[in-house]
């Protein structure tokens, strides 16, 4: 939203100040932390077995468990998953038509510090939509097989050994490896990333090197 305002509506970009940001990303964590806080409830220890305890999600009597979470686990697909990449997609979609209308019709009668703040708000675009992409592309498998193991089959074991083993350890590796995808974008596509990344190997060469010489003079 910060970027649509400075691209789409650039005088009121100073409507979106510190203060605002502070709001939206305390209200984000404010959200989050209300949404899971179910499974504080839900996930209780039981007896597996007669061996060990497994970690179970369980609603209570008055609820009917597995409709109880079918409902929970689609709401919190659709507000969370669904309906923000949908935002994202306009809303990027809108910063690019914005973008072109623009250069096409006053490409002559741009500054060069316009063309460079466009230029600038492209390859912002471009990476964001990377990030956007492969985000999608990490959390497909997961939420393909959570909605197969909740609508499908019911909470029980898969009928296929593979999706016992292999599909679910696909799927949380893929999960987990965004927090790797995401900083690799980043390096792609934004130039300051390069750079700081530069500027810490050289400090660690720098640093070793250092470390070096001295070890030689002791």
């Amino acid at each position: 939203m910060d970027r649509l305002v400075a691209v789409v509506f650039p005088f009121k970009a100073k409507l979106i100040s510190s203060k605002v940001r502070f709001i939206s990303i305390l209200c984000t964590w404010i959200i989050a932390i209300a949404v899971h806080a179910p499974y504080f409830y839900t996930f209780r220890l039981v007896p597996y077995e007669n061996k060990t305890y497994q970690c179970s999600s369980d609603w209570g009597p008055a609820f009917d468990n597995v409709e109880t979470h079918k409902g929970f686990v689609t709401a919190t697909f659709i507000i969370f998953i669904l309906v923000p990449i949908c935002l994202l997609a306009i809303v990027y979609a809108t910063i690019a038509w914005t973008l072109k209308t623009k250069q096409q019709k006053t490409k002559e009668q741009l500054s060069c510090r316009q063309r460079r703040r466009d230029q600038q708000h492209k390859k912002i675009i471009r990476m964001s939509v990377a990030i956007i992409i492969a985000f999608v592309f990490c959390m497909i498998p997961l939420l393909v097989f959570m909605f197969a193991r909740v609508f499908l089959w019911n909470w029980k074991e898969p009928p296929i050994c593979a999706f016992r083993t292999v599909v679910p350890f696909i799927a949380i590796f893929m999960l987990h490896s965004w927090s790797a995808v995401n900083p690799c974008i980043c390096l792609i596509f934004n130039k300051n990333y390069r750079d700081g990344r530069k500027q810490i190997a050289s400090f660690i060469s720098s640093r070793k090197t250092l470390v070096e010489e001295g070890s030689r003079r002791m």
